[in-house]
């Protein structure tokens, strides 16, 4: 088959590329089989997209990629002559990185783990259904997309990094030296190769090392950041250093060191000239604001720059008529310049947290601030640095989209053949055995009843006796099912936002109680509030910052998990089960304060779990129910609100006749 292009007109809304939303994306299909090639462009037409070429050879693929510069290729992996669909692949991969989607068969198991080091974006199974065409389509275009912007993130990251003038050094928490960074080597104490895999004492004086390695066992301990300020010899000029300890890992700290020499030099003049240290003042890139350190709060700030006037939106008048309490956002619990930030400072020299500061206009801007006690005009007061994290936030919330989208990409073509197949025949077969066996008028089935000596009538009567016609809907009932379970596959990778705000976790737990117990009688399954409910709460424990919703979710799962495994086993469904006593949670809040953490117990009475099913009880799609009710997502997806978006821990302990007891664990975070 001659290549040859395409064009036409694209359907509006339709085929759209992921993240732009402007354009149809462009595709080149690359398929040996003229009917077929020509069968995935109509449906691809159809579904939006524009086609651009059809071509039959690799050779042939590999310079139409080139000149036309395609979106994505569908690619055959067995072409006809010297080129097959991999290599063809491979090159187009590495001349121009588009995103490649095999088309093969099935049973074609060895040109299957071949294109596998190819890294392609996804594979759609012959014969093409269209649904799993458009899947495999869109997850590739939308995974490109979100791993194009990741690297275009990782060089704006690396760029900033290399224009940074601190000296950064990652240190072990035995206080070895294991990697650096310094724009400027002029300024290290030592080469790096004399430092390099060697400890604090073996560099610096006994007393400075015994100091830095205080400060390194503190920040470990505490998570806090710690800061000193040094002189050492420089070219034989007397420098002067600051250095902070952040925490970085489990087990170490990042050690960044700024030479503050001409700071602290234009501080000392500052003293001589206001005009100076105006401009000192105003060329700080973050926004800065000074307030009394003996008032209660709600003072008026003393000092604000012209960055902090900028963001905020305000004049510089205006902006000293205000307090911390003006310019912080609702969601903040307690806006920072309280007394709690003034008693943190007496013990500490710096503190820092997370905020959201509110413009003159509205807009919220989530920042990072960064306060310190200092002599202003004779008097102790406080300055805080506030610097923009919005970039930092969308980069996070980007990542964390990805790793759900890479998952569902990872697991797309073992969906399409356990799901699209199937439903493909069965729904194939159902429609014709209807026709056959319930349409009077066609001539097909007249005749084949008179030959067998009977009639069309007489066929439905007996199949409606014998309830035909109902399994025949049963079978489509099913198919729709089927269906169901993709797009409810797909709708796990969605994005969900939620506000973290301070909340009291046995308000969450009680709340998730009341909805299970409605959620279950209107099913009219079985009957929640029947089921005992015994309360173990500690008294006063602390309020934890969290996603409200999302946690009350996570109890939500647990509870429904665990109130139809009951009752499945009372009502003798679960095979195999011992006959099991009243169905019974006991609920469990602890603070755990040596692990700064709040322990949440939902423990039933039912059937065990096996050893097999516990450790895999959280992965997707995972679930022990035969009766098609469930998906398998509800635990991996709790499992990831917890883990991931709270930095918390969610196990489960089950031992044989002692039911099942999930504990999760929370961290009580500082109220920002």
């Amino acid at each position: 088959m001659a290549p040859h292009l395409v064009s036409h007109s694209p359907v509006p809304q339709k085929g759209v590329s992921p993240m732009t939303h402007k354009k149809p994306a462009r595709i080149l299909i690359v398929e040996d089989e003229g009917i077929l090639a020509k069968h995935i462009s109509s449906d691809l037409i159809n579904l939006g997209y524009e086609v651009i070429g059809i071509t039959a050879s690799g050779e042939s693929a590999v310079e139409l990629a080139q000149s036309l510069g395609p979106d994505l290729v569908l690619m055959d992996i067995k072409l006809k002559g010297k080129m097959d669909g991999i290599t063809a692949a491979e090159h187009i991969q590495e001349l121009l990185g588009i995103p490649i989607v095999y088309l093969t068969a099935f049973s074609d198991t060895d040109s299957l783990e071949r294109a596998k080091i190819t890294n392609p974006f996804g594979y759609v199974i012959k014969p093409v259904a269209t649904r799993e065409l458009r899947a495999a389509i869109e997850i590739a275009l939308y995974r490109h997309t979100l791993e194009t912007l990741l690297k275009e993130s990782e060089a704006r990251n690396r760029a900033i990094l290399s224009a940074i003038p601190d000296q950064m050094f990652v240190l072990d928490r035995y206080g070895t030296f294991i990697d650096y960074h310094a724009a400027n080597a002029d300024n290290l104490f030592v080469p790096p190769e004399e430092f390099l895999g060697k400890n604090i004492e073996d560099i610096f004086q006994k007393d400075l090392a015994a100091i830095f390695l205080e400060m390194l066992e503190k920040t470990i301990a505490t998570k806090q950041i710690q800061m000193h300020q040094y002189q050492l010899p420089i070219a034989k000029n007397l420098r002067h250093f600051e250095m902070r300890l952040v925490p970085y890992s489990n087990s170490g700290a990042l050690a960044i060191v700024r030479d503050v020499t001409e700071q602290i030099q234009a501080q000392k003049d500052s003293e001589l000239s206001s005009t100076k240290y105006k401009a000192l003042f105003n060329g700080i890139n973050d926004a800065v604001f000074v307030y009394p350190l003996q008032k209660e709060g709600s003072e008026p700030f003393i000092e604000v720059n012209e960055t902090a006037c900028n963001r905020l939106g305000y004049t510089r008048q205006e902006l000293l008529k205000l307090s911390f309490k003006d310019i912080s956002a609702p969601e903040d619990a307690q806006p920072r310049g309280s007394q709690e930030v003034r008693k943190k400072l007496l013990n500490d020299s710096w503190t820092t947290f997370e905020a959201k500061h509110i413009t003159k206009t509205g807009k919220i801007i989530p920042v990072e601030v960064s306060s310190r006690i200092f002599p202003y005009e004779g008097k102790s007061a406080i300055m805080s640095i506030a610097k923009d994290i919005t970039e930092r936030k969308r980069v996070q919330e980007m990542m964390i989209v990805n790793e759900k989208m890479l998952s569902v990409g990872r697991l797309a073509v073992g969906i399409a053949h356990e799901l699209n197949n199937p439903l493909a025949g069965m729904m194939q077969t159902a429609n014709v055995m209807h026709n056959r066996l319930s349409q009077d008028d066609l001539p097909a089935n007249l005749k084949a009843a008179e030959e067998a000596g009977t009639s069309m009538q007489s066929i439905r009567a007996f199949m409606e006796s014998r309830g035909i016609p109902r399994m025949l809907a049963a079978i489509h009932k099913s198919g729709q099912r089927l269906a169901s379970t993709i797009a409810n596959m797909l709708n796990f990778s969605q994005r969900r936002e939620s506000q973290v705000l301070p909340h009291n976790v046995p308000d969450l737990l009680d709340k998730a109680l009341e909805l299970a117990a409605s959620a279950y009688d209107l099913e009219k399954r079985y009957a929640f509030k029947s089921i005992e409910i015994i309360k173990e709460y500690q008294d006063d424990l602390p309020i934890i910052l969290c996603e409200g919703a999302n946690i009350q979710q996570v109890f939500l799962n647990i509870l429904n998990n665990g109130a139809r495994a009951m009752q499945e086993a009372n009502d003798g469904r679960l095979e195999g089960a011992e006959k099991q006593p009243l169905p019974k949670f006991v609920l469990r809040l602890k603070h755990e304060k040596e692990n700064k953490m709040v322990r949440i117990e939902i423990e039933n009475n039912g059937p065990s779990i096996d050893e097999t099913s516990r450790k895999r009880i959280f992965e997707p799609f995972f679930t022990t129910k035969e009766d098609g009710k469930s998906l398998g997502l509800g635990l991996s997806v709790s499992y990831f609100i917890i883990t991931k978006n709270h930095g918390g821990t969610l196990e489960v302990v089950s031992e044989p006749g002692q039911g099942v007891n999930f504990i999760i664990r929370l961290p009580i975070r500082e109220q920002r």
